[in-house]
């Protein structure tokens, strides 16, 4: 026969290891399920700032694309290719204010070539003229650009192009001018300095009470012979 006593004993220690491995696996189910819980809540929480993050994102774009897609009226696009029936080139040279000439003209000659304009100087002094003779204005085709009484303020035009020297440093003056006066309406100036494709812009202010022709004009050529190239040139008029 078994002893009681040590019946009781064992009964005892087997019913104090279950009941410490219960309250022990308890405890251990117990932090899990709070773990469990605290991590969906932190996807939770992370999914609806990604969700805040992308939408001001999007909202952001939209601004940017409104911002950057202001409306703009091209006049002069040659992007799609430039010839002689829209540019012409001359031999031009700088005048004093009582239209008397105060240089000799810049020698040269204008060559096009899949789309660019490709001026070769033969000395530095005077400049060299390229002047625009086809614009579209308002769906129609002009030998100007036509004044427009509509126009509150000034008229605003951008110049895009890129450009290209080999041989020596050209300087390319965009202008808008009067045909009838001469006379200069806006005008701003690039440098261009090396031999690889540059992007440019400048912005041009004139009256647009009168015609108005586009004209580049290299000067300031710091050697020659040398040349320099221009395409993709695009005139717009903000509306």
């Amino acid at each position: 026969m078994s002893d009681p006593l040590a019946s009781s004993i064992i009964t005892a220690v087997v019913s104090g290891l279950v009941g410490g491995t219960g309250v022990a696996l308890l405890t251990n189910f117990l932090n899990k399920r709070k773990t469990n819980a605290e991590i969906q809540k932190w996807q939770a929480e992370a999914e609806k700032t990604a969700a805040e993050t992308q939408k001001i994102k999007s909202e952001l774009a939209t601004v940017s694309y409104t911002i950057s897609a202001s409306p703009e009226e091209v006049i002069i696009d040659g992007r799609s290719g430039i010839d002689g029936f829209d540019v012409k080139g001359s031999e031009g040279q700088f005048w004093s204010n009582n239209s008397q000439p105060i240089s000799p003209k810049g020698q040269g000659s204008l060559k096009f070539e899949n789309g660019v304009l490709n001026v070769q100087r033969t000395n530095t002094d005077g400049r060299y003229e390229l002047l625009f003779l086809r614009y579209m204005y308002k769906s129609g085709e002009h030998s100007l650009i036509p004044k427009d009484d509509l126009i509150s303020g000034k008229r605003k035009l951008r110049v895009s192009c890129e450009a290209k020297s080999a041989g020596a440093d050209h300087t390319l003056r965009f202008m808008i001018r009067d045909p009838s006066t001469k006379q200069r309406l806006a005008e701003d100036r690039v440098k261009v300095t090396t031999n690889q494709w540059t992007s440019f812009q400048a912005f041009l202010s004139a009256d647009p009470g009168v015609d108005g022709q586009f004209r580049i004009d290299d000067e300031e050529v710091s050697q020659a012979p040398s040349s320099v190239q221009i395409r993709n040139i695009v005139l717009t008029q903000r509306k």
